[in-house]
């Protein structure tokens, strides 16, 4: 009977597991991502980061924001800031810049690393 649970449990994990999927694309190659794609027209992106840090931001329009959580659970507050091209949040020391799918993430204590769009969720 354990046995059954255990590989019960072990074939949902598998089939939730993003690195299953049968279509398999590396984040610059998302054919569904537009190269243009803009903070304001999204709820909520999801990026992949070249140091293997996934990262998700939340967009609070309103109040010019995102919430941008790490893949390990840390999560920085970050106030949108003027740009002549682009897009850029930051907070002390902490920042999520770029242009389109091609974004910059900067932390204390990390080199700054280049990430890409993998998903983006829309205003509703």
């Amino acid at each position: 009977m354990k046995a059954q649970i255990v590989s019960v449990v072990v074939l949902m994990l598998a089939a939730c597991h993003p690195a299953e999927r049968s279509s398999q694309t590396t984040a610059g190659d998302r054919p569904d991502i537009a190269d243009n794609v803009r903070p304001d027209d999204a709820a909520e992106w999801t990026l992949m980061c070249a140091n293997g840090i996934g990262l998700v931001a939340t967009f609070d329009h309103p109040r010019q924001m995102a919430t941008v959580r790490r893949s390990d659970g840390l999560a920085a507050d970050l106030m949108r800031e003027p740009t002549s091209t682009g897009y850029e949040f930051k907070a002390t020391q902490t920042e999520l810049k770029g242009v389109g799918k091609n974004a910059t993430w900067r932390e204390p204590r990390l080199a700054d690393t280049t990430c890409t769009v993998t998903e983006v969720k829309p205003r509703d």
